[in-house]
């Protein structure tokens, strides 16, 4: 009997041992999701390792800043959420694990967050909401955003894409109207759209304020009033 319980306590001195025996970390890895974002968004953060014991003390860096820490019991525990409220928060990320047995935290390859900054507040310029052109003047409008990453430019010239038309002359990536010797057929409201999309289905537009141009020459001075009479605009004179 006595024979019998010390191979029980041996078989279990062993148990215990392996039990307790620390398994060294490996280098560990950084997961995004997702990894392009827009201003606003909120992007988790995982810190993840092939091999190594838990409970784990993780901690997340953007660049060489600390973001983020913690400790996590299991595996699926080292993870940290960050809203991104600026453009500034672009750039490369990492993260670091260490068990209670490591000398030091193991560092992970850094991985790159895009973060781009949906468009706002478009303006043109000249900023009058009415402008007089003389005939056979030149006039350029400017459409901007105050923030945006990489805008692009629609012009809308009573109600239709000025850009597609041969009246005028579209410069800078679309930024630019510009007017070429104006006349009668200039008149009218115009206002620009600016957007960007962070994916095919998450699209972000603005659009301006309104600009209406009038022209005049000579005695007459031709106003923004056109007629529509079976389907053609007729260019109508107030004075």
């Amino acid at each position: 009997m006595h024979a019998v319980l010390n191979n029980f306590c041996q078989i279990y001195e062993h148990l215990f041992f392996f039990s307790s025996v620390k398994v060294k970390l490996g280098k560990p890895e950084l997961k995004l999701g997702p990894g392009k974002v827009a201003v606003g968004d909120s992007v988790d953060l995982f810190c993840e390792s092939k091999s190594g014991s838990f409970p784990v003390d993780y901690e997340f860096y953007h660049r060489n800043d600390s973001v983020g820490k913690g400790k996590a019991e299991k595996k699926e525990d080292a993870k940290y959420r960050v809203t991104v409220t600026s453009i500034t928060m672009t750039g490369p990320y990492s993260c670091a694990l260490q068990t209670e047995v490591s000398s030091k935290m193991q560092l992970s390859e850094g991985l790159v967050l895009s973060v781009m900054e949906p468009v706002a507040d478009a303006r043109i310029t000249p900023g009058e909401d009415e402008l007089a052109v003389t005939a056979e003047d030149n006039l350029c409008l400017t459409c901007s955003v105050a923030k945006g990453t990489s805008p692009s430019f629609l012009w809308i010239y009573n109600e239709t894409i000025a850009n597609e038309s041969g009246l005028f002359q579209v410069q800078e990536s679309g930024k630019l109207l510009c007017i070429e010797s104006a006349q009668l057929h200039h008149a009218g409201t115009y206002r620009c759209q600016a957007s960007n999309q962070l994916s095919s289905n998450r699209i972000f537009s603005v659009t301006s304020n309104n600009v209406t141009i009038s022209i005049s020459g000579g005695f007459c001075s031709w106003k923004l009033s056109t007629l529509s009479l079976y389907g053609t605009s007729i260019p109508l004179m107030p004075y």
